[in-house]
C-alpha cells in the first residue's frame, strides 16, 4: 500500500507541474513580440521558461507509474 500512495503521490506531482509550466509558458508567450523557432510564440516561451521542468516531471511519472504498478502486482 505504500508503494502505492507513493506512486499516486508523484503522478499528481507530474500532473501539476507539468500543467503549470504550460500555464506559465502561455500567459509569458502573450508578451513575446517576436519569436525564434519553428514552434513560434508558445514553443519560444517554453525555451525560454526551461525544459528542466518538463523533464522532471516525466521522469516522475514513470516513476509514479512505476511505483503503482509494482504494488499492483504484489512485488
Amino acid at each position: 500500500m505504500k508503494k502505492f500512495i507513493i506512486g499516486i503521490a508523484a503522478s499528481l506531482t507530474s500532473i501539476i507541474l507539468f500543467g503549470m509550466t504550460f500555464i506559465g509558458s502561455a500567459i509569458y508567450s502573450t508578451t513575446l513580440t517576436s519569436w525564434r523557432t519553428d514552434a513560434g510564440k508558445f514553443g519560444t516561451a517554453l525555451i525560454d521558461i526551461g525544459m528542466i521542468p518538463i523533464i522532471i516531471s516525466v521522469i516522475l511519472i514513470g516513476s509514479g507509474i512505476y511505483f503503482i504498478v509494482t504494488e499492483m502486482k504484489g512485488e
